[in-house]
């Protein structure tokens, strides 16, 4: 079990919400887990029999249901697995980190309740894009297992490199 499933489990464990951002490219996730919503598990169809390598492609699938940053990305999977990372630049941390300090202050000062999964959040800073959807089913639901399928089928080949630097 990885330090974030850890973390992750724990806080559910303890009815603590939890939320993450991810930056991507030129924009950010927001995700956030409480008491009552789905749970990280759940959202991202993942369970303790599975490799890394298939949590880490059921993780990126969901982390960013409408893959806003996808349109300008054009990264082989070589040059993931050289850069050890996937891209992201300053600006995108920051919003991150925006998001996530402004999601924590309204759910602490009641302005408004988490938007917690199955919802998730991401901005887009190049395409000036914003998108807040529900992934009902987390990734068990029939678009999100046909992305899966497909990103395994697209980097198995470099499973093992990617299993070299996912610890």
């Amino acid at each position: 079990m990885t330090p974030r499933e850890l973390l992750l489990s724990q806080a559910e464990k303890d009815q603590i919400p939890i939320c993450f951002v991810a930056p991507l490219a030129f924009s950010a996730t927001l995700l956030a887990f409480e008491k009552g919503s789905m749970s990280y598990k759940e959202y991202f169809a993942i369970d303790d029999t599975m490799d890394s390598f298939e949590k880490l492609l059921r993780i990126s699938i969901a982390i960013a249901p409408k893959g806003l940053h996808q349109k300008y990305m054009n990264f082989t999977k070589e040059q993931l697995v050289e850069m050890q990372t996937g891209p992201s630049i300053a600006a995108s941390i920051y919003l991150g980190g925006g998001l996530l300090a402004a999601e924590i202050l309204f759910s602490l000062t009641n302005r408004r309740k988490l938007f917690s999964a199955p919802f998730y959040s991401q901005f887009d800073l190049l395409r000036g894009r914003y998108a807040r959807g529900k992934l009902l089913w987390g990734n068990k639901g029939p678009i999100q297992r046909i992305k899966i399928w497909k990103a395994r089928k697209d980097y198995i080949s470099e499973k093992e490199a990617f299993l070299s630097f996912i610890k």
